[in-house]
């Protein structure tokens, strides 16, 4: 049975993306896409991977493993959850690693949701905040979804997509008007977070913000990290993202840039709205101001 535990456990260690290309590469050469015979054989393993392969349906599977009991995906420290039942989120603990100098730190305390019952005991207490700052992280080649990032005034959220399973009692936090959903580039969440079958509502575009006040073709133009730079004189340390999000457990520079990337985002809500621009909301189809 210890044998069992451990393999299942080490299935969380390895990099999907990898496996489910190098499956998609024995797999016979069929055509997806009119430009497949364009593409090296990696990218085509990758297109097919995407096509033919459920890597999301996978993780969440894996996370959902139980060997007689124990669910055997680790949670973002290495720690398993004894109990599928707890609705206690977990305390991720950062101080182990000394943030880049210069470099934004996260300041909030730091929770990983990884079970039904935490998910629904977050979305409950989320309901009831004026405002939060909201993430993802995805696959690069895919774009499954692999961590959600939801950020309170004193406190962040790390979901576990894979682990959670189902996401409903998210989507109703996300797809009503309040809490209001402080987001950079909110295309790119609707679009991730609409794949698992999330709305979203109620959003303040922190991207189309800064084109408001500073104007589109403002100097180093409108990412993330230029915004908090020029607005905030915050340096923020985009390197992780490009990582594998989709490995278990998450590294602790992973976890302080995922907390980092959906707290800095109330911080430049406070700063709009000084400017005055705090319900720049941005709709299903287009960004509305009321």
């Amino acid at each position: 049975m210890t044998a069992a535990r451990e393999t299942v456990s080490g299935l969380g260690e390895l990099n999907w993306e990898r496996v489910a290309a190098a499956a998609a590469h024995d797999m016979a050469r069929g055509m997806v896409s009119k430009f497949q015979p364009c593409l090296p054989e990696d990218a085509e393993d990758r297109l097919l991977a995407e096509k033919l392969l459920d890597l999301g349906g996978t993780l969440r599977f894996l996370g959902s493993v139980e060997v007689s009991g124990v669910r055997a995906a680790p949670r973002s420290m290495g720690i398993r959850l004894r109990d599928t039942r707890a609705a206690e989120a977990f305390v991720v603990e950062l101080q182990a690693v000394a943030p880049r100098s210069g470099a934004a730190t996260p300041q909030n305390e730091i929770q990983w949701v990884d079970t039904p019952a935490a998910l629904r005991s977050v979305s409950e207490e989320l309901q009831g905040e004026e405002a939060v700052g909201l993430d993802v992280e995805t696959t690069l080649d895919f774009g499954t979804l692999c961590l959600v990032q939801i950020a309170t005034r004193s406190r962040t959220y790390l979901i576990d997509p894979f682990a959670v399973g189902d996401l409903a009692p998210l989507g109703q936090v996300l797809g009503a008007s309040r809490p209001q959903k402080v987001i950079h580039h909110a295309s790119f969440e609707r679009r991730v977070l609409a794949a698992v079958g999330i709305p979203l509502q109620g959003v303040l575009d922190t991207l189309e913000a800064s084109r408001q006040l500073r104007g589109a073709e403002v100097l180093g133009g409108h990412s993330l990290a230029m915004v908090c730079e020029r607005e905030l004189g915050l340096s923020l340390d985009k390197e992780m993202q490009t990582s594998n999000w989709s490995q278990r457990p998450l590294g602790l520079e992973q976890l302080r840039y995922a907390a980092l990337s959906a707290e800095i985002l109330l911080k430049l809500q406070e700063h709009f709205k000084r400017a005055g621009i705090a319900t720049f909301t941005l709709g299903p189809q287009s960004l509305l101001g009321h």
